[in-house]
């Protein structure tokens, strides 16, 4: 009984070693777009977090009038302290709350609040940092 060498089926060590390497090549493109993926949802979750922030000082501004804001903070301009805000995600946020004449129209006044981050993680003044400015011009009579 005599075999023959031709009729073996397999794959030779080199063979094995090219599929390894074209198989890690692409996994590690898709693992690329996997930590892309993160790092953008991680972001926008922070962005609207900031804007929930920034909206919710706003709606409770908007509940008062002019005079009431001129009350609780001081005249205008009003440039209040920022009171820093932790998530339960461990981001801290700064906002900054502003109050001002609009120039060309004493009735009126520009409400602005301004919200600042950086990134989980970062150190800030590494390129990491954000900002997200809101504002409104309202009538210095009317509720908005």
């Amino acid at each position: 009984m005599t075999t023959s060498t031709d009729s073996q089926r397999g794959f030779t060590a080199i063979e094995v070693l090219i599929g390894l390497t074209i198989a890690l090549i692409v996994l590690a493109g898709v693992m690329s777009l996997y930590v892309s993926t993160v790092r953008g949802n991680s972001t926008a979750y922070q962005q609207a977090e900031a804007t929930s922030l920034s909206r919710g000082v706003l709606e409770d501004l908007r509940a008062l009038t002019v005079d009431e804001i001129v009350t609780e903070y001081g005249a205008l301009p009003i440039a209040r302290e920022p009171l820093p805000v932790t998530t339960e995600r461990g981001v801290d946020y700064t906002p900054y709350l502003t109050v001002e004449e609009v120039a060309t129209d004493t009735a009126l006044v520009r409400v602005r609040v301004e919200v600042e981050w950086t990134e989980l993680g970062a150190e800030p003044g590494t390129g990491r940092d954000h900002a997200l400015r809101t504002e409104v011009i309202r009538n210095k009579v009317d509720l908005l």
